[in-house]
């Protein structure tokens, strides 16, 4: 049985960028945070990475903690890590010492970062001359979890193709591969916090154009060596379980 999974969200990072002057240190409010992406409104139904515009940010106002923040907040950006809509996995019926078993695979995955427009809020108080830095800000934190996402493309599919998950009903093992790769995202997206914070503490606290234009000029580069490698990663991947006796489906 194929069952194609599609895009499952795992984990969400929240971001917003302010504009304080002299400030030492990010206070708690703009720090990124995890979220649980299920509870978000219109949870797995963005857009993969492309370049951000105002109309993206669809919320019409912020959610209740920061609320009292809002003249100090110039916009919050829901971005997401889920597998991407190729994904799919392979459930068979089995038997083992005689009890009947259910044995499953992921025969494809791959991961992308996800921006949620329904719960991404633009400031109506940026201005004019500050659109262009806020938007590329939020364009940056987009693309760093695209970038984490193309790396566990690189680093992590092997290991996920090669999980192998095994229970009394179809239900259980299902459960047990996004089990698996909720584990693996978990991981990235720790790492990913940190970057997201160093980023923030760099460019959120004063408005320095140079500071973000040199993140910026860093992450492109990086976008663009981690689409060629981890594209090529995920082929020898799937080609390797292949060969080594899963049905890819």
């Amino acid at each position: 049985m194929l069952k194609r999974v599609g895009q499952l969200v795992y984990m969400t990072v929240l971001v917003v960028v302010i504009q304080l002057a002299g400030c030492a240190r990010l206070p708690e409010y703009a720090r990124p945070q995890f979220s649980d992406s299920s509870e978000r409104a219109g949870a797995g139904q963005g857009f993969s990475y492309r370049p951000l515009t105002v109309s993206d940010f669809q919320a019409t106002s912020l959610p209740d903690p920061y609320v009292q923040y809002d003249h100090r907040i110039q916009a919050r950006s829901c971005i997401t890590l889920r597998s991407s809509a190729n994904t799919a996995a392979r459930i068979s019926r089995g038997q083992i010492d005689g009890n009947v078993v259910y044995i499953g695979r992921f025969s494809q995955i791959t991961f992308e970062a996800e921006f949620n427009p329904f719960c991404s809020w633009w400031s109506p108080e940026v201005r004019s001359e500050r659109v262009g830095y806020v938007l590329q800000h939020e364009q940056i934190h987009f693309a760093l979890t695209e970038i984490t996402a193309r790396r566990l493309n690189r680093d992590k599919s092997l290991e996920i193709l090669q999980f192998m998950a095994i229970g009394s009903d179809p239900k259980e093992v299902g459960v047990q591969l996004q089990e698996k790769v909720k584990e693996v995202s978990r991981e990235a997206m720790t790492e990913d916090i940190a970057v997201h914070t160093s980023f923030d503490e760099d460019t959120s606290l004063y408005f320095d154009p140079v500071a973000q234009q040199e993140w910026f000029d860093k992450i492109s580069r990086e976008l663009l060596l981690l689409k060629t490698v981890s594209r090529h990663h995920s082929t020898i991947g799937a080609m390797s379980v292949e060969q080594a006796g899963t049905d890819g489906g």
